[in-house]
């Protein structure tokens, strides 16, 4: 049951959170690069970063979320946190490696492609909103079946 005052308003975008996000962020880096051996307060930076997204049940950029590491909260810069190595042979491949944690990330690099964010079906809201998957559209369907079916019948009958 939803709250009565919560009638006719869209979804909370929550802007302030980004805000904040976005500077934590940029506190990460500009902290990283003026001081290398401060990691700690990178990491601090980080995983505020990374709870306060959870917390409000937002959802971090792509860019964002390949900068951070997942098990201990470091951001991920090429040559002074991370290692980063181009592999594979059927399926290229970069593969970027912490230096903290030696957690490493696997980054499909093909030109065909494309992160589910950037395609056209991830910009429209789908129709079965709000249904569980595999159900969406199962009563409908079995409605156009019938209707379908007593349509011909009744063609037949003319």
């Amino acid at each position: 049951m939803g709250k009565k005052g919560n009638k006719g308003r869209g979804p909370s975008t929550k802007p302030e959170m980004f805000t904040r996000i976005n500077f934590l962020y940029q506190a990460a880096h500009r902290v990283l690069l003026e001081s290398p051996n401060n990691t700690g307060l990178v990491r601090f930076y980080a995983y505020t970063l990374r709870s306060i997204a959870m917390k409000n049940v937002l959802r971090l950029d792509p860019t964002i979320k390949r900068t951070l590491c997942k098990k201990c909260s470091m951001l991920l810069i090429p040559g002074v946190t991370a290692t980063v190595r181009h592999r594979g042979h059927k399926q290229r491949h970069t593969v970027v490696t912490c230096l903290e944690c030696n957690v490493s990330k696997r980054f499909v690099t093909s030109s065909t492609h494309t992160l589910w964010c950037e395609q056209e079906e991830a910009k429209t809201m789908p129709s079965n909103w709000g249904h569980p998957p595999g159900q969406c559209n199962r009563g409908t369907q079995q409605r156009n079946v019938q209707t379908n079916a007593a349509n011909k019948k009744m063609q037949k009958n003319v």
